[in-house]
Order: C-alpha cells, then structure tokens, then sequence
C-alpha cells in the first residue's frame, strides 16, 4: 500500500540511502498479499507489508519494523451527532473488540477511545 512505500521512504532517507540503490524499489504491489505471494514464489527477497498478509502465506516470517496507528478524525462539534455516537458505541462495544482481535494483527488497546481534542 501507499503507507508502505511512505514508511520505506522515509526509512531510506534517514540512512542516507538512494531509492535508485535498492534492487527492486520500482516494483510495486497493488495489494499486502500481492507482495507476500511474490516474496513467496520467490520473486522477490523480501518486501514491505503487514503481518496478517504474510501469516496467511505458508512459508514466510513477518518481522516487525513498524507499529502504526489509525485514528478517526472527527470535529468536536459533530462528536454529538446520533450516528457518530453509534459509530462510537459500536467500537467501545465488547463484540467489535472480540471481533477485531479474533481477525489477529491489531491492537485494540485505544479502540473507540477520545485521543485529544482541539
């Protein structure tokens, strides 16, 4: 995904090293598990992705680089609106939780949490 290419990027620039140096950086996957099955027929050394995709690849190791959040954006004002409180209660309820954590590969800690507010 674009976050992928983002995060190499950014790894890349803070060792100082050329994108145009790394074998392969052109190669672009629609798809984590694009990059997995590729990583797995071999068609490519390694390659940046998400830990579900690759678990779901027999043969593959998934080492961790990176923790990365998602948050929702909402304006304060619309906090109060009924279907953002819906939205709310559907991610603080015990159901979505178990949900979320039988998928594997999140954390659900800060889940449905206020983060901050400006």
């Amino acid at each position: 995904g674009s976050g992928a290419r983002v995060l190499l990027d950014e790894q890349l620039r803070l060792a100082h090293i050329p994108h145009h140096s790394v074998r392969g950086y052109e190669d672009e996957e629609m798809s984590h598990m694009a990059v997995a099955s590729r990583v797995a027929r071999g068609e490519a050394d390694v390659g940046l992705g998400i830990e579900k995709a690759a678990m779901q690849v027999s043969s593959l190791d998934f080492v961790p680089l990176h923790k990365e959040r998602y948050d929702l954006v909402i304006r304060k004002e619309d906090l109060v609106k009924p279907h953002f409180q819906a939205l709310l209660s559907i991610l603080n309820s015990e159901v979505f939780h178990n949900e979320v954590a039988g998928i594997g590969g999140y954390d659900i800690t800060d889940m449905g949490k206020v983060m901050g507010e400006v």
